[in-house]
């Protein structure tokens, strides 16, 4: 199993996106994770779910757009209790942000680091004081009052405010924050700025400039400037993996939307950067990309009806490679018998009329629930295998009769 997960690790690493199709029970999963373990540098399940450089999801008739990409969702209730609704990432987007992070951040000098994880840390100290009810509005710089709603679920700042009568919501975020202070390093520099607006747009883009100028002012007058440099380490640019399970269940085209030019490997990185579909709501005109040290494994099943709707477009943007019912033995070490009992099984298969090769029994059926290669082979024919081939055969002729000569197949003894 190992040459065969580095093998397949190494085409990751070179191609960016894979797929791995076959039949049922072929460890097209497994493997995806194996593969991401080695990527990323842990050994075992737990440790490989914990982090944050991996992700899994598995897609569904119903899953879109808002789910893996970004979309609208229901804020909680204020004092009146009125719900309102908050633009968040989705699964993939959010994972991009953290990869697109840790590769920014690897290209970035000790200094720079040092301002960033000063500002974090206050940050945060405001973000405690707000939730703990400490502080609710801080001063402008007109001397005005700008009045806190609530911390975000993305724990950025929301401020309230008033537009034509009516009420709406700015937010202010760390990352943003950090862009800043990285120009304005005291509140003194922040003070000296004959025009708010324009200083603090030609650093973070198009936003609410004044509730970002209130932000960092009160974080230096607070918790002090960040003139003084602390000790942090250099950050190394890690892999991110990101599963896909069972890609073809979902409507590609509405999941992924725009993001079909930027998987494509060719355009990984600023230059496969793309407005979304809610780019208008966004508090800045920033694209978004797939970093270049994201890479996606997507498994499915051949027998699976939904393949046929897979997008030619989505096609391009990944190398298929299919995992057979033989690979499978040898990745799981099954024994001999069960090695015996699948070829043949397979092999009576594959000259039923209508069936085929995408309908083999992989070597995952020959596994107990601890992974430990089956002895009851009586059982995981009556519970496992039977009802599946039942399920192959329906509708067809002579459907009796099939199951009655894959089972002569599947008992043939090892000796014979």
């Amino acid at each position: 199993m190992g040459d065969i997960v580095k093998e397949k690790k190494n085409l990751l690493e070179k191609v960016h996106n894979l797929v791995f199709t076959g039949a049922p029970g072929t460890g097209k999963t497994y493997l995806a994770k194996q593969i991401a373990k080695q990527m990323i540098g842990v050994e075992t399940e737990e440790a490989l779910h914990k982090c944050e450089q991996f992700a899994f999801v598995q897609f569904h008739p119903s899953y879109d757009y808002t789910d893996f990409v970004e979309g609208l969702r229901p804020t909680p209730a204020d004092a009146s209790g009125n719900i309102g609704f908050e633009l968040k990432n989705g699964v993939f987007k959010e994972f991009c942000e953290k990869a697109r992070k840790n590769l920014e951040d690897s290209q970035k000098e000790e200094a720079a680091l040092s301002v960033e994880r000063q500002i974090e840390d206050k940050y945060n100290r405001l973000i405690d004081a707000i939730q703990n009810d400490e502080i609710n509005e801080l001063c402008l710089k007109s001397g005005k009052k700008a009045v806190i709603a609530r911390v975000t679920d993305n724990n950025n700042i929301s401020f309230k405010r008033q537009v034509d009568g009516e009420q709406s919501y700015n937010s202010v975020s760390l990352l943003r924050l950090k862009r800043l202070a990285a120009k304005y390093k005291t509140a003194e520099d922040l003070e000296n700025l004959k025009n708010i607006s324009q200083g603090i747009r030609d650093i973070i883009g198009g936003c609410n400039a004044t509730r970002y100028w209130a932000v960092l002012h009160h974080l230096y007058k607070e918790y002090k400037d960040v003139t003084d440099n602390v000790a942090v380490n250099k950050v190394d640019r890690k892999n991110y993996v990101f599963v896909i399970d069972e890609i073809n269940r979902g409507e590609i085209s509405k999941i992924f939307g725009e993001l079909f030019f930027s998987i494509d490997p060719g355009y990984l990185g600023e230059k496969g950067a793309v407005y979304t579909q809610y780019a208008n709501m966004h508090e800045t005109d920033e694209k978004f990309y797939v970093p270049e040290n994201v890479y996606i494994i997507g498994t499915m099943n051949d027998i699976d009806r939904s393949v046929e709707s897979f997008d030619f477009a989505m096609r391009r943007r990944f190398v298929w490679l299919e995992i057979t019912s033989e690979e499978s033995a040898e990745n799981m070490n099954l024994p001999e018998e069960c090695k015996v009992k699948m070829n043949n099984l397979n092999d009576k298969i594959s000259g039923i009329e209508g069936l085929g090769s995408s309908y083999h029994i992989g070597g995952a059926y020959f596994l107990d629930e601890d992974g430990s290669p089956i002895k009851d082979f009586e059982e995981t024919w009556k519970l496992r295998l039977e009802p599946l081939l039942r399920e192959y055969l329906r509708g067809m002729p002579n459907a009796n009769d099939n199951i009655n000569e894959l089972r002569e197949a599947y008992e043939i003894a090892v000796d014979d």
